[in-house]
């Protein structure tokens, strides 16, 4: 339309100059002028009006193309994305060639690439590698949800290994809300509630729970001696990993905030950040704090199916003092914070090297420690659960990280929903579990309500896989 208008309005307008010269050079007198005044004035209506018309062409079309959702193309490899229609169409081929695409896999370089220790499991398994996930790949792998990027599964013939809404598990602040949800919801009931297990956290950049904490700010009264101790963590929202926007702020640290607060109406001046109380009784190894990295697997939504799985223990770099507030003091992560030779021996823990240390007593791991991990898995689960996708076509591994206190109790930090499985983790401690993972997906593949019981007897260890919920017994 652009074109066209641009051609025909030149047209018009080296015409309308040819005629005016004309005329001018040939007419004389009064009545000649007329009648070269009412031609230009015909012809300055026609361009104009046609300059008008085409205006409106281009704006509507800027408009509807404004309109048209913009889709995020990651980097590397990958098919185009198709439409809806189109897709249905493919799903109906896929269902009819199912006994051919069934170990086929494509990985979806969605902002970071997928581990090895991921692929290899696919490999061990047997599985080709293709790039065509939309017509070939019966699993789609990706580091997050394929929402993030406008793609679609075919429900009956594809896996995903992220589950759309799991943000609310996942998602620092989100977590906090739905655990805030789901506590008022058994309130009447009494008993367990997320402050048996996280400790309480303020949404800072809501107006309203940034009042709360500072009001709770100008109520305490600190010696010097306790203000110089830790407070509270901040921690960013979003793109908050590997130790970064995470802070430690002791009473000095929260009277600048409340400064900031009275002279601006926030309790941070830029960024969006929550902040959380302080554990002041953290279990110690040899002086360090720790971090316990576990595993969960919501092998299917509904009816859930979820086990919980045994990890490893992280210890900080530096050793926990009262009154420090240095980050890598309480930072496990093991790129970033064990980097020379033979640190790593140092840094992980199993569970049962946990458990020789802080116990003495036979099957304290499987019998007190665990069933509390377990516990605090299943009320994360269910406070996110209604706002998980109910497709068969999900799944999910995810890394919530904890640690205790002096009495042995845990207490959860977040939820991880793309842990970490590179070459940095001592994946000694979690033998077989993806490749078990796979398993049980592909037994779904088969029949989405496949029970527990035939899931378990077709993997190699399935004595690491403790049922947290199975909906489908109760």
């Amino acid at each position: 339309s652009y074109s066209f208008c641009t051609l025909l309005a030149s047209h018009n307008r080296l015409k309308m100059n040819n005629m005016a010269a004309r005329s001018h050079g040939r007419r004389r007198g009064f009545m000649p002028k007329l009648v070269n005044l009412l031609q230009s004035s015909f012809a300055l209506g026609v361009y104009s009006t046609i300059m008008v018309s085409c205006g409106v062409v281009m704006i509507m079309g800027l408009s509807i193309e404004s309109e048209k959702p913009k889709e995020h193309t990651p980097a590397g490899p990958r098919p185009v994305l198709i439409g809806t229609l189109e897709y249905d169409e493919v799903c109906r081929q896929r269902e009819q060639q199912m006994q051919h695409l069934k170990k086929r896999v494509s990985y979806i370089p969605n902002g970071y690439p997928v581990e090895n220790y991921i692929k290899n499991s696919f490999k061990e398994l047997g599985f080709a590698n293709v790039e065509d996930a939309h017509h070939k790949a019966s699993f789609v792998i990706g580091k997050s949800t394929l929402e993030n990027v406008g793609w679609k599964v075919c429900e009956k013939t594809q896996k995903h290994n992220h589950i759309p809404g799991q943000k609310n598990m996942a998602a620092k602040n989100l977590l906090a809300l739905s655990l805030r949800v789901r506590d008022k919801e058994l309130s009447e009931v009494g008993g367990f509630d997320s402050l048996r297990f996280m400790k309480r956290t303020y949404l800072t950049y809501d107006k309203d729970e940034c009042q709360v904490l500072m009001d709770k700010v100008k109520s305490s009264s600190l010696s010097t001696s306790e203000a110089r101790k830790p407070q509270y963590i901040q921690k960013a929202v979003t793109g908050g990993h590997n130790g970064k926007g995470l802070s430690i702020l002791d009473g000095f640290d929260m009277e600048m905030m409340l400064k900031t607060f009275k002279r601006t109406g926030k309790c941070q001046e830029t960024g969006k950040h929550l902040v959380q109380e302080f554990l002041t009784n953290p279990l110690l190894i040899d002086g360090h704090t720790f971090n316990l990295r576990l595993y969960f697997i919501v092998f299917r939504v509904k009816p859930a199916l979820v086990a919980f799985h045994d990890g490893y223990l992280r210890l900080t770099k530096g050793k926990y003092q009262e009154d420090s507030t240095d980050i890598k003091n309480f930072v496990s992560n093991s790129e970033k914070v064990w980097k020379k030779k033979g640190d790593s021996e140092r840094h992980f823990m199993s569970m049962d090297e946990l458990v020789r240390i802080i116990s003495e007593k036979e099957g304290y791991l499987k019998d007190t420690l665990r069933p509390k991990f377990m516990r605090i898995v299943e009320y994360v689960f269910r406070a996110a659960e209604p706002n998980l996708s109910p497709s068969p076509a999900f799944f999910g591994v995810y890394g919530p990280d904890m640690t205790l206190d002096t009495q042995l109790d845990p207490w959860l930090f977040e939820v991880n929903f793309s842990p970490e499985l590179s070459r940095f983790v001592p994946l000694q401690h979690i033998p077989n579990m993806y490749t078990d993972v796979i398993k049980a997906q592909l037994a779904l593949s088969e029949n989405h309500l496949t029970p527990w019981e035939d899931i378990a007897a077709k993997l190699s260890t399935p004595q690491n896989f403790h049922i947290v919920i199975d909906d489908q017994k109760q």
